[in-house]
């Protein structure tokens, strides 16, 4: 393997040894002092050894790279290590282009547990989850998100269907309209190069993964610098702990910029749809994300893919489909106008669906429409009975 091996419990004491000495002793020559002490305990004849050295250099040799950590190892203490060289980074980039490739082509997707093998090698902090339910939630959440991302016809047909029943989608409405109004428009469209869709897709997966990572009691604890919160773990482990997520730090400076926005606008995209955020949250859009290019539909892109995983299970009604239709429509309204008038906007189109007219400053309409939505139904007799 690649990795130096652990080092001994012999060899340790020996070293242990000679700076305890060196310490003590105080030597002239350092270096040299320490050299001959760790020469006189290996009791290896320095000439031999550089003749063994000489012959293993004119010796052809490969280096076996481990995709996966081994179970014996610490994937926390792992990863960092193994994935800290510029060339094993390319490698790793190379193939998360060949997965979304793959999965944007027109071929059938190959089943949700090879589809997520493949990813664990592409974006290796997913080995962080190893064995735990948000390494479940991650294979859920990749699993929507290259159903909606598939350029295969059948997709969302026939392909929601998967050998391992946890990873089989009911929610067809929803998984169409997402990628109809949110995630075609930003990674999916004809007039960008495959190459280009591929860059915006790898980032709404990093921004998946380091939002599951922020949630992992280990990698809170190590890289988390005292933050509690998921999206304010990412961010702290971003600045202070770059190596321990390998798979941001080889992303663009434009797909870091729009993960980190993010990160720091978060809310999740079943408070929008629920209508439980407030001029509050469009303030914050405006503010943190607007300035960023293609911001606004990055967000609603991966905070859409990510609630996929949560509704999986639920055959929602057909009218989701126009719901989120409706947001991708209404919340980009946050950059020509105010935060309160792009929110009012916002509720205004959800009860044109139902016929009902919103007037500007009228709290309690507002209200009812706020409690028509949480409500979950788009029938218009249920929005009529509240």
């Amino acid at each position: 393997a690649m990795n130096w091996p652990a080092l001994t419990p012999e060899c340790s004491r020996a070293i242990a040894d000679v700076l305890k000495d060196v310490v003590q002793n105080r030597p002239k020559d350092l270096f040299a002092t320490v050299a001959a002490e760790l020469e006189r305990k290996s009791g290896i004849d320095p000439a031999e050894f550089a003749a063994h050295f000489e012959e293993c250099k004119r010796r052809p040799r490969t280096y076996v790279l481990q995709d996966r950590c081994p179970k014996e190892e610490d994937p926390l203490l792992w990863v960092p290590m193994r994935y800290n060289d510029d060339t094993i980074m390319l490698k790793c980039q190379g193939r998360a282009g060949e997965l979304l490739t793959d999965v944007m082509s027109t071929e059938a997707l190959p089943n949700g547990r090879e589809l997520y093998d493949r990813a664990m090698v592409a974006y290796p902090e997913l080995m962080y989850l190893r064995d735990t339910q948000l390494e479940t939630i991650a294979s859920q959440s990749l699993r929507g998100l290259f159903l909606c991302c598939s350029g295969s016809s059948s997709a969302l047909e026939e392909g929601l269907e998967d050998d391992d029943p946890g990873l089989t989608f009911r929610c067809k409405a929803l998984l169409a309209g997402v990628k109809a109004n949110l995630l075609q428009p930003f990674c999916l469209t004809m007039q960008a190069s495959t190459v280009a869709n591929v860059e915006k897709l790898e980032a709404i997966v990093v921004f998946l993964v380091l939002q599951l990572l922020g949630q992992h009691e280990g990698f809170r604890e190590r890289n988390g610098f005292g933050e509690q919160e998921p999206c304010r773990v990412a961010l702290a482990a971003i600045e202070n702990a770059p190596e321990s997520v390998p798979s941001f730090r080889r992303l663009s400076q434009a797909s870091q910029s729009l993960i980190k926005g993010t990160l720091q606008a978060y809310f999740s995209f079943d408070m929008m749809l629920a209508a439980e955020v407030t001029p509050a949250h469009f303030l914050r859009l405006k503010e943190t994300i607007v300035p960023i290019e293609g911001g606004l539909l990055f967000f609603l892109a991966a905070t859409s893919v990510e609630y996929l995983a949560t509704q999986r299970t639920i055959q929602v009604a057909a009218e989701t489909q126009d719901v989120v239709r409706l947001t991708s429509i209404c919340v980009p309204g946050v950059e020509r106008h105010s935060a309160s008038r792009a929110y009012e906007l916002y509720l205004r189109k959800r009860a044109e669906r139902h016929q009902w007219r919103l007037m500007r400053d009228d709290f309690m309409h507002r209200a009812i429409i706020r409690l028509c939505c949480m409500v979950g139904s788009e029938e218009t007799k249920t929005w009529n009975e509240i």
